[in-house]
């Protein structure tokens, strides 16, 4: 990795050549002010969007529409309360109506879902959300969210978009004229969306077939329950579980939450989260699991492997949480996030690629910098000593 590789070249330049003080002063300004600038680039899109205290009272429930059908469910099912319910109603009906207003459904697919997504950018801030209420109320939203809103807006123009769920993120799917397939990332650009470019390293290579298979309204109101069980009171959780079809109690989703609530772990159960990695291999949480289990059962150095074999921009908030207290990594990752979110920014899996990316860059930067300097000087003290 282009990071570690910088790091110790770093290291030795430091050690053995840079006997200068600049040196020590320059690096600490050159990645604290990196790390301002994304604060400021990242934040001023969450300061920037609409007060929805001003001229919204749209509260009308559409049952043809994925949104108002999820929201009524968190309602019902006690993950949100009627007044919070209401509220984001009328949100997803305001950013709807302004999309009807601006966005031709004379326009191609594409075309069409890039004014959707620029105007949800101007409307909701980007913040990981499993409850569509709670999120939609406070006019914020994330990858799995904002395919709900670009759905609906579609629908509203009728035109076909589907949902694509991937280990730990969301997109959505379209075609063209020509019926050719293409992806969306809705989260690209401050919330205001790109088309995907799928060798990007955060979608992650996943052999699951729930991963990666488009998904419609239908689809997604049987597999969203899953994704808001740990939000729902306990006396709600028994009766929404057994309502959930056979397909969905064999996805990745339900697994996650099934294992993670089980206590105590048998051998059984490690074997068949050990099998289920061979297919679901970029879930970090069955690794935590397991990790866990192994912990708890006098075997930390598996636990360190299971953890070690997380790549980094899989292991989110709750991941490093965990795997901090164990691998050095973890905690330097964790650190960062926190300062990030000391000033109010929630990093999406993209914000984090990019910003590593970036960070690789300037260490690369920093020691050819060092590297000419210090071999210039030590070009001029050898000529000098030859004269």
């Amino acid at each position: 990795m282009l990071f570690s590789q910088c790091c110790i070249a770093i290291k030795n330049v430091i050690g053995y050549q840079c006997k200068k003080r600049w040196f020590y002063i320059l690096i600490p300004v050159l990645f604290v002010s990196y790390f301002y600038w994304h604060v400021y680039d990242l934040s001023k899109n969450k300061h920037a969007v609409y007060d929805f205290s001003v001229g919204v009272d749209e509260y009308s429930y559409n049952k043809s529409l994925l949104t108002h059908n999820l929201i009524l469910f968190d309602e019902r099912n006690g993950v949100s309360n009627h007044k919070t319910a209401e509220l984001a109603i009328a949100h997803v009906n305001f950013y709807l109506s302004e999309v009807r207003k601006i966005c031709s459904p004379d326009s191609n697919n594409k075309q069409f879902i890039s004014c959707a997504n620029k105007i949800l950018g101007k409307y909701f801030y980007y913040k990981p959300s499993d409850e569509v209420s709670t999120a939609y109320a406070n006019g914020y939203s994330d990858c799995d969210l904002n395919s709900y809103l670009i759905m609906d807006a579609a629908r509203n123009a009728k035109k076909e978009v589907n949902v694509v769920f991937s280990p730990g993120h969301a997109f959505v799917a379209f075609a063209d004229s020509q019926g050719n397939s293409y992806f969306w990332e809705t989260t690209g650009g401050h919330n205001t969306g790109h088309l995907a470019n799928m060798q990007y390293p955060f979608y992650r290579k996943n052999t699951n077939p729930f991963y990666y298979t488009q998904k419609t309204m239908e689809d997604v109101k049987l597999i969203y329950p899953v994704l808001v069980l740990d939000a729902m009171p306990s006396q709600y959780q028994t009766t929404v579980i057994q309502s959930l079809s056979d397909d969905v109690r064999h996805t990745p989703l339900f697994a996650n939450f099934y294992y993670e609530h089980k206590n105590p772990l048998t051998a059984d159960d490690v074997r068949n989260l050990t099998g289920m990695i061979q297919t679901d291999f970029t879930s970090p949480e069955k690794k935590i699991i397991l990790a866990k289990y192994y912990v708890s059962h006098g075997v930390p150095e598996k636990a360190k492997q299971m953890l070690s074999s997380i790549e980094y921009l899989d292991c989110g908030r709750s991941c490093l949480e965990y795997a901090r207290h164990y691998l050095f990594g973890s905690q330097v990752l964790f650190i960062v996030d926190s300062m990030f979110r000391y000033y109010g920014v929630t990093l999406s899996t993209f914000d984090r690629e990019f910003i590593t990316n970036d960070a690789e860059w300037l260490f690369l930067a920093v020691f050819v910098m060092v590297f000419v300097v210090e071999a210039y000087h030590c070009g001029k003290k050898q000529w000098s000593h030859k004269r």
